[in-house]
């Protein structure tokens, strides 16, 4: 309450005093922000092109208050395995212990909130959000106009490119839906001059970053790769790992990791022969059937000079004559093939997170 014929000052002075209002027995309001633990909101948002009426559901989070966002491609309404533990992966990336998750009263929405409410260790409050309220939406709303219109970018960035449609059950929406996450934490500048990686006590971020769909040569990684073979191989750019900063790359074998990537002249950059020859999603990294939840099959297949000698060189590839230490992707989709019928594919276990295969649960 300001009294007549107060000094500007004195005004100003009675306005930053606390609300003395409140219960007297309600002392949370003095608990400061980082005792009480991040507060996490989340929601859906569908997003469709004019000729499709298949729609690509994302579930996109907000931390705050450092503003950290995640925007997660949902493989079915409701909880999945993937979907929980992609959330829980993101709030332990965060370094998020006790939080609260907030989202509004869909059932299918809740239906993850509480998953990921029983799977961790640490305490996790709930919080539904009003029908209809702005005011108590506004954070996650805020989060969803800054996706979407970065999503659409990406895409069509990336039709005019490959030269190709891209509709919404494409292998590469996923990646897509992925990286805008990763670039709005690490590049967006908030109000303090800082990103929100940035806030989370991180280094400004500088690694190297190609654009998702483009081609890239990489060095391959796997330990039991034969000695005498190549060490760089060709696949799309399809973004870096939270957790440890490694270059995803996607391949006609599936997802690969590496360390090591150089990026193309722009007249080599783009590939529709590769795109289309693209195997992997990030709750399946080698495309294969899921069969059993608790099998993961990894194999490592590479074009090896026996297998050439074995299968015959394929025309046109410069990699099998000998000149060259990169098959082409008629080369690759062809030996595909070849390993395929060689070794039927069996089932292998949705990751538990958006990047890999093994789980990382309660891993701190």
């Amino acid at each position: 309450m300001i009294a007549k014929g107060d000094s500007e000052d004195e005004e100003k002075a009675h306005e930053e005093e606390p609300n003395n209002d409140k219960d007297e027995n309600d002392e949370s309001y003095l608990t400061p922000i980082d005792e009480q633990g991040a507060v996490i909101s989340t929601d859906d948002c569908c997003m469709n092109t004019e000729l499709e009426t298949v729609m690509v559901t994302n579930l996109v989070m907000v931390q705050k208050p450092e503003d950290l966002v995640a925007s997660i491609t949902v493989v079915h309404r409701g909880s999945s395995e993937y979907v929980n533990s992609a959330v829980e992966f993101y709030v332990y990336v965060w370094g998020s212990e006790d939080i609260m998750l907030k989202g509004d009263q869909e059932a299918s929405l809740q239906a993850v909130i509480m998953a990921v409410k029983n799977r961790r260790e640490y305490s996790t409050q709930v919080e539904k959000s009003p029908k209809g309220s702005h005011q108590s939406n506004g954070t996650i709303e805020n989060a969803v106009e800054r996706v979407e219109p970065l999503l659409r970018t990406l895409h069509t960035e990336l039709e005019f490119n490959l030269k190709v449609k891209i509709g919404p059950k494409s292998l590469i929406m996923p990646w897509l839906v992925r990286h805008v996450e990763f670039l709005l934490t690490r590049f967006a500048i908030k109000t303090d001059g800082r990103t929100a990686w940035e806030r989370l006590g991180r280094a400004k971020y500088k690694s190297e970053l190609g654009k998702i769909g483009e081609t890239i040569d990489y060095k391959i990684q796997a330990k039991d790769y034969p000695k005498l073979e190549p060490r760089w191989s060709e696949g799309l750019f399809l973004g870096r790992r939270d957790e440890n900063d490694e270059i995803i790359v996607g391949t006609v074998r599936g997802i690969e990791h590496a360390r090591t990537m150089k990026l193309r002249s722009a007249e080599d950059t783009y590939s529709k022969e590769m795109y289309n020859t693209l195997i992997g999603v990030p709750w399946n990294s080698r495309g294969l059937e899921v069969k059993d939840q608790n099998e993961v099959v990894r194999r490592w297949r590479y074009i090896t000079k026996s297998l050439i000698e074995e299968h015959g060189p394929t025309d046109g590839c410069v990699a099998c004559e000998g000149t060259s230490a990169i098959h082409n992707a008629r080369c690759r989709t062809r030996f595909a093939k070849i390993f395929d019928e060689a070794e039927p594919r069996i089932g292998m276990a949705i990751p538990a997170n958006p990047d890999q295969a093994a789980g990382y649960k309660n891993r701190r």
